[in-house]
């Protein structure tokens, strides 16, 4: 099994093969089979993507007509095709996911066994020090290597075009799946507006400038539960690090974020 990348859209190639020796081509394999096995042990009743649906423990979600956008599948049934990853040119900070997998074989479709990546996954080799052969059995000098490591569960399995997951959350760090997603109704739209985290002029009604793209995002934040689970001062500074700027406001002692009253501002 090879193993291959998927970079951030400010990258121009998507995805990367890393290229591997045999013996850490066997340990990938290993790996990512036994990530699979225990994916399908542990989850084993799917249900169709609902934004509304939250999955019971042995529960997962399916998307069955999933659209390869990116070419994950292509990628493992020509592996060759893929251009190698050079760690000079794209930074491991722009990889959003690893995969690997099993091209199609026997009348079984071609299958991408996905984790999601992060940051924290990166080796730092100015900050990583190591035991080198030939030097003295206590004698530790600095890496000069890059380094990732590799996650100990899956965050996907892409069968042909059924995709099958767990996370929503994950999902979507590694795909654009926005479309899978359900629009917020109006009623929704209220309650949200009005949540403790938000400062909203009076008068303003939010139903008035959704359109299907506000809708789609409104929905997700409340699937993500992203305003229950952080403080604004979290939330506006991981905004930050991806580029968008929250605006907030202090109300009395409590930090809020300002609710944008302009269509372009909520997208």
């Amino acid at each position: 099994m090879e193993l291959f990348a998927i970079t951030d859209n400010t990258v121009g190639t998507r995805i990367v093969r890393i290229v591997t020796d045999r013996p850490t081509q066997n340990v990938v394999t290993q790996l990512f089979s036994e990530q699979k096995t225990f994916f399908e042990e542990r989850y084993t009743e799917g249900v169709e993507f609902s934004g509304g649906y939250i999955t019971s423990g042995d529960e997962f979600f399916v998307i069955p007509d999933f659209d390869d956008v990116i070419a994950v599948l292509d990628a493992i049934n020509n592996p060759t095709s893929i251009p190698p990853w050079e760690p000079e040119e794209i930074s491991a900070f722009n990889i959003i996911a690893l995969f690997s997998g099993y091209p199609e074989e026997d009348g079984k479709p071609v299958t991408a066994l996905i984790q999601s990546f992060d940051k924290r996954q990166v080796i730092d080799n100015r900050r990583t020090i190591l035991q080198k052969m030939f030097q003295a059995s206590n004698t530790f000098c600095q890496s000069t290597e890059h380094g990732i490591v590799i996650d100990n569960k899956l965050s996907a399995i892409l069968a042909g075009t059924e995709l099958k997951f767990k996370s929503f959350h994950m999902l979507r760090r590694i795909f654009d799946v926005d479309a899978y997603f359900r629009e917020a109704t109006n009623e929704e739209l209220t309650s949200f507006s009005s949540h403790e985290k938000f400062s909203v002029v009076p008068g303003f009604d939010l139903t008035t400038i959704a359109d299907s793209v506000i809708r789609k995002k409104v929905s997700l934040i409340n699937k993500s539960r992203i305003l229950e689970d952080y403080s604004v001062t979290e939330l506006r500074i991981s905004a930050s690090e991806i580029g968008v700027a929250l605006e907030a406001e202090k109300i009395g002692e409590i930090e809020k974020i300002k609710m944008p009253q302009i269509r372009k501002d909520v997208n």
